[in-house]
């Protein structure tokens, strides 16, 4: 069959490469751009890749992500960095976090951890607030990727399969 995908970015990029690696030969990606599409959100060198996100389907295909974001052996090597991130919440958004935290802990995802003022200040001294009516939270699973790379890597390997690319007006 024939697959006509409209928009090289981050989604139609990543589904001509599954499709491509599903055996798919007919495939054809239409941009205004060649890859990487300058309109692209993904057209970026700083993605942050995280696992926090209160419902389990976010949070299964981001923690699948990262995996492949981490994988020092595979399409995106070298592109990921994981720095881990703070995580401020006020009253207002501390429900998000709460239950991001219960959505992990129920999928297996190490959860970000409530994080005391000081501990922040001593681990990250430029940091020197008082955060009043804040909670913090730590998670090392985030991190960011060279999201424009990832792009492009995903582009050739499908195009090495006959993936068609075509840009312009």
């Amino acid at each position: 069959k024939s697959v006509l995908i409209i928009g090289g970015g981050t989604w139609g990029t990543s589904t001509a490469y599954y499709l491509a690696k599903k055996g798919y030969k007919s495939v054809t990606v239409l941009d205004r751009w060649p890859v990487p599409s300058a309109e692209a959100a993904g057209n970026d060198i700083n993605k942050v890749i995280r696992t926090e996100y209160p419902e389990p389907l976010y949070a299964k295909l981001a923690s699948d992500a990262a995996k492949l974001w981490r994988d020092k052996n595979g399409l995106f090597a070298g592109l990921y960095h994981q720095t881990g991130w703070i995580i401020g919440a006020s009253d207002r958004s501390l429900p998000y976090v709460e239950n991001s935290i219960k959505t992990a802990g129920n999928l297996g995802i190490e959860p970000a951890k409530l994080t005391p003022t000081e501990d922040i200040h001593k681990q990250w001294p430029e940091l020197d607030g008082s955060f009043p009516q804040w909670k913090s939270f730590w998670s090392p699973n985030a991190g960011w990727a060279n999201a424009r790379e990832g792009i492009v890597r995903m582009a050739r390997e499908a195009m090495k399969v006959g993936i068609k690319y075509v840009s312009g007006d």
